[in-house]
């Protein structure tokens, strides 16, 4: 039963990405391109990725849904690269944070896996008082830029993660 519902669960991963390779023409957002954007307060550039990149009110943090290359290990979990995926079958949805320091031009980022019951119709959106939303058809969860800090610590494990790992850590979001 535990084996059935982890081949599911990969399979649906799988005819996620590729549609969503479709939707998205697999582009990918180099992360330079997010902090520049930031810098120079870009509402063109945000404006232009609508749906999959949310920018707080002062242009300091920014969040983007990416498609990661990512593959699943027997008995630990999933890994991911942070690359473009060749091939839509190898990818998995990612949240990425970003931070821009103005008053000494330090960057910060990390990223985390966006559950995979989250991902279908994913999608992400500025809300005022430095709030954003993440949204798909199971759901929505709203969240504060200002918690970037503590979200880092608390998402970022080095190692591959199992889904309810993911799905715990993606709670944290919530406000």
């Amino acid at each position: 039963m535990k084996n059935n519902f982890i081949i599911s669960s990969v399979f649906i991963v799988i005819l996620f990405n590729q549609i969503m390779a479709q939707e998205t023409n697999n582009k990918w957002i180099e992360n330079e391109k997010v902090f520049e954007a930031m810098k120079n307060k870009s509402s063109t550039f945000f404006d232009e990725l609508s749906n999959w990149i949310s920018v707080s009110d002062d242009y300091n943090f920014s969040i983007l849904i990416r498609n990661h290359k990512a593959w699943f290990i027997e008995d630990q979990g999933w890994r991911d690269a942070n690359e473009i995926t060749t091939n839509p079958k190898d990818g998995r949805l990612i949240i990425n944070f970003f931070k821009l320091e103005r008053d000494n031009g330090n960057t910060k980022w990390f990223k985390a896996f966006i559950p995979i019951k989250f991902t279908d119709n994913c999608t992400i959106q500025s809300l005022n008082n430095n709030r954003y939303k993440i949204s798909s058809s199971n759901g929505k969860i709203i969240g504060s830029y200002e918690k970037f800090d503590s979200l880092m610590w608390d998402m970022i494990s080095g190692k591959a993660e199992k889904e309810i790992e993911i799905e715990n850590k993606f709670k944290l979001i919530g406000i």
